[in-house]
Order: C-alpha cells, then structure tokens, then sequence
C-alpha cells in the first residue's frame, strides 16, 4: 500500500496547489402535504414541512409568503435545519373538493465559513393540499407479533 502514498512527492503539491470547487448546496422538502377532512366534521388539521440537506453545513429557512384559499396558518416565519414548518389548516365551510395552500420559502447557509457556497434553488413553493370529502372511512388493521 506504500506505493499509493504520495507524501512527498509531486502529486502531493498538485493536489495542495489545485483549485477546490464546492459544490451547491442542495435541498429538499416534504412537499406536498396532503390533508383529508370530513365534510360534515370539519376540525382543525396540522402538519408539517420538513427540509432536508444534502451538505454538512447547517442551514436556516425564512417564510416570505403564503396563500390559501382556506386558512392557513404558519406557527414560526423561519427555523433552522433541525426544525419543520408546522401548520394548521382549517377546513371549516368549505364544500366537496380539493383546495391547494402555498408557502414560499428560501433557504440560506448559517455558517459564515460558506459565503463562496451557493445555495441551488434557494426559493421553493411548498403545496398543502386540502381534500374535502364526503365521508372519512377509518379502518383499523390487526397487529400481530411474532
């Protein structure tokens, strides 16, 4: 294994000398949010967003707008990695259907060691969607153990 060992010679100082480009950091959320609601009992829903780094530095998100035909309401503005986005929706008065809530976000590094580290996409629009049915059909499957 000594022959790969390249301390000391010149393969050491390129690899030293070469120039290091980090890649973009690289997010993903739990989008969309599906909630299901009873017509006829209506009650409050919650939920939540969660975000996921591909990169080892730490990371903070920020709401910077949100829309929804039915209420829709956000319990923080901004968080950071090991925080979801939780919600509350109301599904009160409205009828048969499926409604769709958005959430814009943006996402940026917390270190101050990762300013030349780009975020890809630092913008996304996160999608709760409400489904108004007839009737909630609750099953219960046994549980066996073994």
């Amino acid at each position: 294994m000594r022959f790969y060992d390249i301390k000391g010679r010149p393969a050491e100082a390129a690899l030293r000398a070469m120039t290091k480009n980090k890649v973009p950091a690289r997010f993903s959320w739990t989008t969309p949010v599906i909630l299901l609601s009873d017509v006829d009992a209506p009650g409050l829903l919650s939920g939540a967003f969660w975000l996921r780094g591909h990169t080892p530095d730490p990371f903070r998100w920020s709401v910077i707008s949100s829309s929804s035909p039915f209420p829709l309401t956000l319990d923080v503005s901004s968080g950071t990695d090991r925080q979801p986005l939780q919600f509350t929706a109301n599904p009160s008065g409205k009828g048969v259907g499926s409604y769709t809530g958005t959430v814009q976000v943006r996402v940026a590094l917390l270190s101050l060691l990762s300013s030349s580290v780009t975020v890809e996409s630092p913008d996304r629009n996160l999608q709760v969607i409400l489904r108004v049915v007839p009737e909630v059909h609750r099953m219960m499957l046994p549980l066996i153990s073994r």
